[in-house]
């Protein structure tokens, strides 16, 4: 059997597929699966902000996963769960952030460098 998968992000495109898939008869030969798909930050992207959030680190003195998750929690990067009626936290994975979003958590980087007098690499650096 034959598998294939289909990421489509624009919802009418997705509409539509779905619609004809479901017209067509596979006689259990071919399985298709369409998701969704967000356009997610590169990998030169996610190199370069750990480049950043390292130099940011090593500038206040804390090693880089404990500035990450201090720089997520303070911006809001995180959503509130409750359990038994206790709420907790789950801090956003940076790899869970669309682009447009990972733009942003940039931008929030960059102006922490600023307030700190941090000089930060080029956002070519890394082929951003």
């Amino acid at each position: 059997m034959d598998k294939t998968t289909y990421r489509i992000s624009n919802d009418d495109v997705l509409r539509t597929v779905r619609h004809e898939i479901e017209d067509i008869e596979l006689n259990g030969l071919t399985t298709v699966t369409i998701e969704t798909g967000k356009k997610k930050r590169s990998l030169n992207q996610n190199a370069l902000a750990h480049k950043w959030l390292g130099l940011l680190a090593d500038e206040v003195g804390e090693d880089l996963d404990t500035f990450k998750q201090d720089f997520k929690i303070e911006n809001k990067y995180y959503k509130v769960h409750t359990r038994d009626g206790i709420p907790y936290i789950i801090i956003k994975s940076t790899a869970d952030l669309d682009k447009n979003e990972f733009s942003e958590f940039m931008l929030k980087l960059e102006i922490r460098a600023r307030f700190l007098d941090v000089r930060l690499p080029s956002k070519d650096y890394y082929g951003y």
